[in-house]
């Protein structure tokens, strides 16, 4: 969570009139998530500039980050994701790998085939195969399913798990769903995998 997130949703006009689908549109706005996007640039120059005594001083040029909603949101954001069709991408180097527990889906800008092309870093995306949109942004497992065909330039573990979302997983004391495992993969305990090896050439996957 990023100075001021809550109170941005949870006192904003629009949640005070229940009218979550605006306020989640407003939060998931091109000019939040670059704000957000600014926030993590400003700690990495941070530590560039005077690392802790317990990180070396190479670590912050090879980061690794993990989002989560909006995290992930700014995640995509921080590896180029073209989220509006008058901005180039802005690539940050820094980060090297991600993880991505129910990524995020554009449903403003480009369309999904311009959106990924800029994105090279390796990537795990994990989401419920039946999770369902509550503010109808079209952030669905299909949508899902279908960022991941996309990312045609990036190295992708993809998890698809079999629960109704991962916030089921998340739940102390909660039992793991049952394993489904993608074709001719080994089973997980908590879903089924599909990995990409090398970035495949336009012509092939």
């Amino acid at each position: 969570g990023h100075p001021g997130n809550d109170a941005a949703v949870w006192q904003s006009p629009e949640a005070r009139r229940a009218d979550f689908n605006l306020a989640a549109r407003r939060m998931y706005s091109v000019a939040e998530v670059a704000e957000r996007g600014a926030d993590v640039r400003f700690v990495l120059d941070a530590l560039e500039r005077e690392p802790p005594s317990w990180l070396p001083r190479s670590a912050s040029a090879r980061v690794g980050v993990i989002g989560i909603g909006l995290g992930a949101q700014t995640t995509q954001w921080l590896l180029g994701e073209q989220m509006a069709r008058n901005l180039a991408p802005v690539v940050e180097r820094r980060v090297r790998a991600v993880a991505l527990l129910g990524p995020y889906v554009g449903f403003e800008g480009p369309a999904m085939h311009q959106r990924y092309g800029a994105i090279t870093t390796p990537m795990l995306l994990a989401y419920g195969l039946t999770e369902t949109d509550p503010y109808g942004l079209g952030m669905t497992s299909q949508q899902r399913r279908a960022m991941v065909d996309l990312l045609v330039n990036a190295r992708v573990i993809e998890v698809r798990l079999p629960a109704v979302s991962l916030a089921t997983l998340l739940t102390p004391g909660s039992e793991p769903p049952p394993a489904e495992t993608a074709r001719g993969l080994p089973p997980l305990p908590s879903g089924g995998t599909t990995p990409r090896g090398e970035p495949p050439t336009r012509g092939g996957r």
